[in-house]
């Protein structure tokens, strides 16, 4: 007999996608398009969910390092969404287009770099590299 009831999951499930206050669109890259007129290439993509989300970041602190002479910030963070969401994976890309309670992530790029899956999960809790 399992030690708790699997309905305690899908309960947990609709607490924490309670605290998804944000909304995002989460697209995977595709094959570059070349405009004929201008000859201009830009890239293309799919969106593979639309919909509740929350930025997260892990640690409390940042660490700094330096490569090459370069100096650089590493921030573990990571994007949650519901389990259900997508199918994502490494590369797509995540816009915030809403933040309702940090208006300054709204318009934020992140890179999903890890996906999420596990068994009796409440959320994909996606790790995520911010693009420029």
């Amino acid at each position: 007999m399992p030690f708790f009831n699997p309905e305690d999951i899908f309960e947990a499930r609709r607490d924490v996608e309670e605290l998804m206050l944000d909304t995002c669109i989460i697209d995977r890259p595709g094959k570059p398009v070349t405009d004929p007129q201008t000859g201009v290439v830009s890239p293309s993509y799919t969106a593979v969910y639309s919909g509740a989300c929350k930025v997260q970041q892990t640690l409390a602190e940042s660490v700094a390092r330096t490569s090459a002479g370069a100096v650089f910030t590493i921030v573990d963070t990571r994007l949650d969404i519901p389990v259900n969401a997508g199918p994502v994976q490494t590369g797509d890309r995540a816009r915030i287009v809403e933040a309702r309670l940090n208006p300054a992530l709204t318009n934020s790029v992140y890179r999903i770099v890890g996906p999420h899956k596990k068994s009796a999960q409440t959320a994909q809790r996606l790790r995520v590299e911010e693009l420029g």
